[in-house]
């Protein structure tokens, strides 16, 4: 029997809701940006559990759902194409770890992060998010193992997808606007309580299968897109 939810599955089940209002956006709606504003929730939240709750080794099972979407993406749309995060989220738990010991240090830990931060906009077409997915989940793992450091986690969190965000697409200055209000309700959300505080939703089943639900969401969306098209 799996344990009761938490505010972590309640963070987890709101960026699966960002998730869904984002690709609606991007693939039926890209003029609406406010529906990618509110969907700049999702990978931030993503990844930094992934990094939080990351132990023992890299999951391959990760690694094959990700290969598995890239083939199905070529398929619908004929071409090869970064969407997903997957693979990113695989690579992140190679680094944790391979620099597992460093990564419990408070001074080699923020190298880590500043040198996988700077690295990000130059690897973005390399895989998706580039570095910004390794440095989340590094912020995540320094959280797990340094509770008085998690406020000062998330913040920078915030701020890198705050950058990313700006990066990916120019709002109006409504949506810029928004997308800023976005980022702070986020952070005082995460901060709010204890990660591991029980709540009374019974999500779990939904939340810790996160990455399969991506997974079966992606291809759902991109199939109605495609029928979407052809009609």
């Amino acid at each position: 029997m799996k344990a009761q939810s938490n505010h972590q599955d309640l963070l987890k089940l709101i960026a699966v809701l960002a998730m869904t209002i984002d690709h609606i956006g991007l693939y039926f709606y890209p003029e609406q940006q406010i529906l990618r504003a509110i969907g700049r929730l999702a990978m931030p939240i993503f990844c930094f559990f992934a990094g939080y709750n990351f132990h023992k080794r890299p999951k391959h099972l990760i690694l094959i759902l990700g290969i598995l979407l890239y083939a199905i993406t070529r398929i619908i749309f004929g071409k090869f194409q970064g969407a997903n995060i997957l693979i990113s989220i695989y690579l992140g738990q190679w680094y944790i770890f391979l620099f597992d010991h460093q990564l419990k240090k408070f001074t080699s830990s923020y190298l880590h992060v500043i040198i996988s931060g700077i690295l990000f906009p130059y690897t973005d077409f390399l895989f998706e998010y580039g570095t910004l997915v390794i440095t989340i989940m590094i912020l995540g793992h320094i959280a797990k193992y340094e509770d008085r450091n998690r406020n000062l986690t998330v913040a920078i969190t915030v701020i890198l997808s705050l950058f990313h965000s700006f990066a990916i697409f120019t709002p109006t200055n409504t949506d810029l606007i928004i997308t800023i209000l976005i980022a702070i309700s986020g952070y005082f959300l995460i901060t709010a309580r204890n990660f591991n505080q029980p709540i009374n939703l019974k999500i779990n089943v939904i939340t810790r299968n996160i990455l399969f639900v991506y997974f079966i969401q992606v291809v759902i969306i991109q199939c109605i897109w495609t029928l979407h098209k052809n009609t």
